[in-house]
Formats: structure tokens, sequence, C-alpha cells
């Protein structure tokens, strides 16, 4: 998978995750609204997002179906999803 593919799934997925999350959200918003570091590091407020993770990972494996991706891809998604700016469990 080429790194534009990967961004515009891992974006996909992460406006879903929000979309569904407690309080619902847009990740795109999130990205233009809020702050960046003397770096331009953007520190979106994910702690203040909350999802159950049943639906965490129903978004995920929906995602991972949809586009026909191989367990790498998957495996690759899935921890720059965890271990990125993604709502907090329930």
């Amino acid at each position: 998978m080429t790194d534009k593919k990967f961004t515009e799934i891992y974006i996909e997925i992460m406006e879903d995750l929000y979309q569904k999350s407690i309080p619902s959200g847009s990740f795109k918003k999130l990205i233009e609204e809020s702050p960046r570091d003397e770096n331009g590091a953007i520190h979106i407020p994910y702690i203040n997002y909350r999802i159950k993770q049943e639906v965490y990972e129903y978004v995920l494996d929906y995602h991972f179906k949809k586009h026909r991706l191989d367990e790498p891809s998957r495996s690759r998604l899935r921890v720059s999803i965890a271990m990125g700016p993604s709502p907090s469990y329930i």
C-alpha cells in the first residue's frame, strides 16, 4: 500500500471513529481547528472523545474489509490509529 493510500484510509477511519464517539465530532474539523505548537505539530483534544470498544473494533473491521486490506496493512493501520489521536474507550 502506498503512503498516500495509507493516509487516505487512516483519515477515513479516524473520521468514522470521531463521528461515532461521544461527543460526536469530525476528525477533519479537529485537524483544522486544533492549536499548533511552535514546531507546527497539531494538538487534537482526543481525550475529550470516548467510544465503546465494540464500536471501535467494528469501525476498523468495516474499513479493513471495505478496502480489502491484507494483514500487514491492517496491522500497520491498527497500530497507527491506536497510537494516534483516536477517541479513548468508554
